[in-house]
């Protein structure tokens, strides 16, 4: 099997001028847990995970080494959630990504995919994103092929 067999073609994506609380309605809209972010051409610029929305409560080590007293109050810390809210999703997310292309084997992504410790991989084809595959979707898909089961 290759990508382009199991690739989902409806791609939730962010543009980076996106908030903070875009995002989380958006991941609940969809119900998803991360997303492509996109620039004004339409070209991935990061991706957006709930692992990064919850990162942003937490301080750079930086901040906690400078003032810890200002993060040990955990109640505190929970409405910062509020106060981020407009934050653009281009100070946080992250701006590394890995793609992947239509043709690649299904195993070859999955591989990649646990030697990175990513979750999902936008799938792009002559520059363009096309579609966007998962570890759920790979896993789904490789025991639905094998074990014939719906």
């Amino acid at each position: 099997m290759y990508i382009k067999d199991i690739m989902e073609t409806d791609v939730a994506t962010l543009h980076r001028d996106a908030t903070y609380e875009d995002a989380v309605k958006l991941f609940h809209d969809r119900n998803i847990t991360g997303c492509p972010v996109l620039d004004d051409e339409g070209v991935v610029v990061g991706i957006l995970s709930y692992k990064d929305l919850l990162r942003i409560l937490f301080p750079f080590y930086d901040s906690y080494y400078k003032a810890p007293e200002l993060y040990t109050d955990y109640h505190d810390r929970e409405c910062k959630a509020a106060e981020i809210r407009t934050h653009k999703i281009s100070s946080f997310m992250s701006p590394t990504v890995h793609t992947t292309h239509p043709d690649t084997p299904l195993l070859h992504a999955a591989g990649f995919m646990l030697a990175h410790h990513i979750q999902r991989l936008p799938v792009i084809a002559d520059g363009v994103l096309v579609g966007i595959v998962t570890r759920k979707r790979i896993i789904r898909e490789l025991f639905k092929k094998n074990f014939k089961y719906e």
